[in-house]
């Protein structure tokens, strides 16, 4: 009589494809799930060492802030006073200034075009409020945050430090608090913020980030062995 083969356990087949394809829906989508990373994680543990507050110099990134770009007639006074109404601040109409509210920036780039700044809501929100509140006319408010990210810059070298890729005088006397201006950081596009004692808020492209915040830690280098002041 020929040896009888031991039977193969039934496997279920149905519960392990349907287990693989489970994990593989997972899988898919964590990787097609929108994710908000800052444009500096690839150098986080660098902010890191240099985002402890010493007195002289500080990097702090802000990845989550909404940006907004609002165009309107800089003579619309009752279309200005209904968009004061939803961002809690007047539209700044003074050249390189900004003003300041309780969760909201309104940064002047041009006689008919201001950033809108929020750390607390989302640029989806201002953009949605402002729509409401203004209804059809002759305005343009657009969210940008995908395209821009903001650092802050702090401490008794931080002029210093920002003076060594960018040409304009930070001096108190020239850009005092409450003032902006577009120029350029290592080459790249920026726009500056003074917020007084020393601090800086910059705002640059994402894709110019990572490079413009190597640049100043690298510029930040011989600045910290040797006592340099702005």
């Amino acid at each position: 009589m020929a040896p009888t083969l031991p039977r193969k356990s039934a496997i279920p087949c149905f519960s392990i494809k349907r287990g693989c394809a489970k994990m593989l829906s997972e899988q898919q989508a964590a990787w097609t799930a929108p994710r908000h990373e800052s444009p500096l994680a690839g150098i986080g543990h660098l902010l890191a060492e240099h985002g402890v507050p010493n007195g002289e110099f500080q990097v702090q990134g802000r990845p989550l802030v909404g940006f907004c770009i609002f165009r309107a007639s800089p003579e619309d006074e009752a279309l200005h006073a209904r968009a004061a109404s939803v961002l809690g601040i007047g539209l700044p109409l003074r050249p390189n200034t900004f003003t300041q509210g309780a969760d909201i920036r309104a940064i002047w780039l041009g006689p008919d075009e201001w950033m809108l700044a929020s750390a607390v809501r989302s640029a989806r929100d201002m953009e949605d409020r402002l729509r409401h509140a203004l209804g059809p006319g002759h305005y343009s408010v657009v969210d940008v945050t995908s395209g821009y990210t903001s650092v802050t810059l702090s401490g008794r070298k931080a002029p210093l430090v920002l003076s060594r890729g960018c040409p304009l005088d930070l001096s108190a006397r020239a850009f005092a608090m409450g003032e902006c201006a577009q120029s350029v950081l290592f080459k790249a596009p920026v726009i500056v913020c003074a917020g007084g004692c020393g601090i800086y808020d910059l705002i640059v492209r994402r894709s110019f980030a990572e490079y413009v915040m190597l640049m100043l830690l690298d510029a930040y280098k011989p600045i910290q062995q040797a006592n340099l002041r702005y």
